[in-house]
């Protein structure tokens, strides 16, 4: 398969600009059509014979037609021209020789008029691989269950076993005497009665002092 990668990346152009010199878009036709096999030339007249010529030529076709080429399914016209071209062999380009394993996604691509796959498929140093841009999945595709899944974790699930809290002082996790049950009253009428104890103990002792005393005199 033989497909000159200058051609394409023209048309690719010519087909997406809103705007097209009359004169500059007939002057490359008319190379394409020199280039081109008989076959392909009548394919190419027959598919542009009604409509405003140049520019049906570069034209994608809305809806895809029944018959013709592969081509011309969705693509411009002009395809028929690029695919159809007779090639010479003194300035055959290697470079547009579609390797056997893209061929079948290369016409995939020019059927349906990808412009994007076709664009990353051409380089300056031939035919690559086509770049496929991962699908990234919306809201939609998203499981109802991860949606309605909070987004947090609670306080009390967020905390490890046996972690001590950022807020805690250490301090605070030594053991504390328990508390002593008595109320203050009852403390206060225990002080009373113990220094009354002792002021009778020092009276009675006094007492006896001063009557020995007194004995002795």
């Amino acid at each position: 398969m033989y497909v000159d990668r200058h051609a394409l990346r023209a048309l690719v152009h010519y087909s997406a600009a809103e705007t097209v010199e009359e004169g500059e878009l007939r002057k490359w036709l008319t190379v394409l059509v020199d280039k081109a096999t008989d076959e392909a030339r009548d394919e190419f007249s027959s598919a542009v014979s009604n409509g405003d010529y140049p520019h049906n030529a570069v034209t994608p076709l809305p809806q895809p037609k029944n018959g013709g080429s592969l081509a011309i399914t969705k693509a411009p016209p002009a395809l028929i021209l690029i695919l159809g071209e007779s090639v010479d062999p003194d300035t055959r380009d290697p470079r547009n020789d579609v390797p056997k394993e893209l061929e079948e996604t290369l016409k995939v691509a020019l059927a349906s008029w990808d412009t994007a796959k076709l664009e990353s498929q051409i380089a300056d140093t031939g035919w690559l691989a086509p770049v496929d841009t991962p699908d990234i999945p919306g809201p939609e595709d998203v499981p109802q269950d991860a949606q309605d899944a909070p987004q947090d974790a609670p306080q009390d699930a967020q905390d490890a076993p046996g972690d001590v809290p950022a807020n805690d002082d250490p301090e605070d996790t030594q053991e504390t005497p328990a508390p002593n049950d008595s109320t203050p009253v009852e403390e206060a009428h225990s002080l009373r009665k113990k220094v009354f104890i002792a002021t009778g103990v020092v009276a009675a002792g006094l007492a006896v002092w001063m009557w020995r005393r007194r004995s002795r005199s």
